[in-house]
């Protein structure tokens, strides 16, 4: 398994989707204020480590003992390993990861800053100097039996050091706020003169595992995830609010095109949770109104929404785009999802379903989720009369 495999099957065991659906809240925002105030931006990372770690202490436990046989062997093959590099002829360039995301989650004015944007995946391209081990030693004279947070940092700095020695970037672009390196990673970039620059990639909820970060910058979509990454302690001088391509919609591109009245978005679902979402179709029809469900691509199963739900009443994805899907709908049903944010900021009507999914919609609530603070409806309220 390469070093890629790894890294991104840790981050998806660690992820916290269903962990922060379970976890009360306020012990953890409990656990998260107990910390001092950090002194540098290793302890920022130390700190959100730590937080990260009290909510999957038997998955770090894993991590760390693993880690300790990782260490040496990777400091070694980083230092010695020869990379090619293929300098680029321009001068004011940025260099964006994780392009398999899209240009389109990159703010216009960042945009707009640089003549050149390189797309760099992280990928084995991995180099280590002799400047970049004072900076290892010194995180490994302070937290010397914490080797997850170590062999971590190894990595992701020889990462950055083979993207700073390759492309000579002035601004590295990530969308890493979630991850424990990203502190260690921007003083980093200021030990050789890069700004480490974040972009908001997906909805954001009052999660300990985003705690304390700095980046030089870091865009968000509204007021509302300053105030929430306040909450969790990240550094108050990083924000800018811009709202990205990715979420403005022109919905006179697709005026015409035939409209449905109510667009319900199902992301993961059990089976039991698709026969009453087929249920709320009946009902809803009984009202007088068109209604048709998307499902996620990749989190939905296929099979069971066939066997319960008609398949006049399914969208096909690979015909509609996600555009045309949401300005096609006059009403916009969901529990949690960027698509709901997106229909909102394009003057749609929005209800959270607190009929099949009340529970997680409370919870929503409790997690301080974006549109719980905005006027929009609830599914209830359709039948309340």
């Amino acid at each position: 398994m390469s070093i890629k495999q790894i890294y991104r099957s840790i981050n998806k065991k660690i992820g916290g989707g269903k962990v922060l659906f379970k976890a009360e809240t306020k012990k953890q925002i409990i656990f998260l204020n107990k910390l001092p105030l950090p002194r540098n931006d290793i302890q920022r990372s130390f700190y959100q480590y730590k937080c990260q770690k009290h909510q999957r202490k038997g998955t770090f436990i894993l991590f760390n003992i693993g880690s300790f046989f990782m260490i040496l062997p990777m400091l070694l093959y980083f230092l010695f390993k020869k990379t090619k590099y293929i300098k680029s002829s321009r001068e004011k360039i940025a260099v964006f990861l994780y392009p398999e995301i899209g240009r389109k989650i990159i703010p216009h004015s960042l945009g707009n800053k640089y003549e050149e944007i390189i797309d760099v995946s992280f990928n084995s391209a991995f180099k280590l100097n002799k400047e970049d081990l004072y900076i290892i030693f010194d995180i490994l004279k302070t937290y010397p039996y914490s080797f997850y947070f170590i062999a971590k940092i190894i990595i992701k700095i020889a990462f950055y050091r083979y993207l700073i020695d390759t492309y000579n970037p002035q601004a590295i672009i990530a969308t890493s706020e979630y991850s424990f390196t990203s502190s260690v990673l921007t003083f980093f970039c200021e030990r050789n003169n890069v700004k480490h620059i974040n972009i908001m990639h997906g909805e954001k909820l009052l999660n300990i595992r985003q705690s304390f970060f700095r980046f030089h910058t870091c865009y968000v979509w509204d007021s509302h995830y300053i105030n929430l990454f306040l909450k969790l302690r990240a550094e108050k001088k990083q924000f800018r609010i811009e709202i990205p391509p990715s979420l403005i919609i022109n919905c006179d591109d697709f005026s015409g095109l035939k409209e449905t009245d109510f667009k319900y978005y199902l992301a993961i679902a059990t089976k039991q949770e698709i026969i009453k979402i087929s249920n709320l179709i009946i009902d809803i029809e009984g009202l007088g109104f068109t209604i048709k469900i998307r499902p996620h691509p990749r989190y939905s199963d296929e099979k069971i929404i066939k066997k319960f739900i008609p398949i006049k009443n399914i969208e096909n994805s690979t015909e509609h785009s996600i555009n045309s899907s949401i300005c096609t709908s006059r009403n916009i049903i969901g529990a949690y999802s960027s698509v709901l944010l997106q229909a909102y900021l394009c003057g749609k009507t929005v209800f959270l379903d607190d009929i099949i999914f009340k529970g997680d919609v409370d919870k929503l609530e409790e997690l301080q989720y974006i549109l719980t603070s905005k006027n929009v409806g609830r599914l209830s309220s359709l039948f309340c009369n």
